[in-house]
């Protein structure tokens, strides 16, 4: 079950945000809303990015108004929350409407506010692989199936002696059957333990890894993006090139799921494409592709592309001209 924030203007968004908290519901997860608001004392745009920051998921829905701009900001808040939702690394969902869907023109902004809509959602479509709509049905539909996408199947309850049992038996048992049915159980129940046995194997110098396993478990149990992001920069500054290279590849993998990554996470593995390794910067070269297939491109993925295919190592800058467009030059697509 997740916590999903909806964000969007509202007089012209009603009956398509009642759509989205409705499918939410129906998903089993909890809409987080303005509608739902009770008088408090705190300040509408303190309580909505509060919200933000305490959600699992952003859904943000742009159709042709900017919004109200509260007393002394210079953002709309429906900016506000999107570029909280960032700062914060939510998982970010974003529909726009369809620019051929008719549209009431009392609905559409004009002069300094209509301009400010039309360079937001360009910033957004051109960040982000966005769900199009126009009516509230088509937009619950869009939402569904991205919600499924990402979805995941609800943990089995936390059992404490439960779980110190399989940490024993993933520990000590020498059947390697054993083993994995022991570690698939931790991980399905969210153990907090065994995130923390991995967390420790993964960071330490002195144990070497030969699989990404034990990565891709420790981003299943991971609490947070941010938890996340600090071990993945705590392995790439590591000297075990076997673990910088697991680290990028899984970063590739997410991205092949269907998750976006964060610009911050993107940043980190460009940064990789001056590893002192050839096989790391391999795989940067490999997982940058991911990104850029995916649509996630940016002008850190366009640079790193750029030096790996012209690296020194025939097997590196081979791997990043053809995820780069074969004999294009690399960063075409970005111009």
């Amino acid at each position: 079950m997740a916590q999903i924030y909806v964000s969007s203007t509202y007089e012209d968004l009603q009956r398509h945000r009642r759509a989205v908290c409705d499918v939410i519901r129906k998903l089993g997860h909890i809409d987080v809303a303005m509608e739902y608001y009770v008088a408090e004392h705190q300040r509408p745009i303190v309580r909505c990015l509060l919200d933000v920051r305490h959600c699992d998921v952003y859904v943000g829905i742009f159709a042709w108004r900017y919004g109200y701009v509260p007393p002394g900001e210079s953002l709309s808040i429906t900016e506000l929350e999107y570029r909280e939702a960032i700062k914060g690394e939510r998982l970010i969902l974003p529909f726009v409407l369809d620019a051929s869907h008719v549209w009431p023109s009392r609905l559409v902004d004009r002069g300094d506010s209509g301009a400010r809509i039309e360079a937001l959602r360009s910033e957004i479509t051109s960040r982000f692989v966005c769900g199009m709509f126009g009516t509230p049905q088509s937009l619950a539909l869009e939402v569904s199936a991205a919600l499924a996408k990402v979805g995941h199947w609800e943990p089995t309850p936390l059992d404490y002696e439960r779980e110190q049992r399989l940490i024993n038996t993933w520990r000590d048992a020498r059947d390697p059957i054993e083993r994995s049915r022991a570690r698939s159980a931790l991980v399905h129940m969210g153990s907090p333990r065994f995130a923390a046995i991995l967390k420790d194997l993964v960071v330490d110098d002195a144990r070497s890894l030969s699989t990404s396993m034990d990565i891709e478990d420790l981003i299943t149990l991971c609490g947070n993006r941010a938890e996340l992001l600090a071990i993945f920069q705590e392995v790439l500054r590591s000297g075990d090139a076997v673990k910088r290279a697991i680290v990028v590849f899984s970063v590739g993998e997410l991205v092949l799921r269907g998750l976006r990554p964060a610009d911050s996470v993107v940043k980190m593995v460009a940064q990789q494409a001056n590893d002192s390794a050839g096989r790391v910067r391999k795989e940067v070269a490999h997982a940058l592709g991911k990104v850029k297939d995916a649509g996630f491109g940016s002008p850190a993925v366009v640079d790193a592309l750029r030096t790996l295919a012209e690296d020194t190592d025939a097997d590196v800058a081979q791997t990043a001209r053809r995820v780069s467009g074969g004999t294009r030059e690399v960063g075409d697509d970005y111009r």
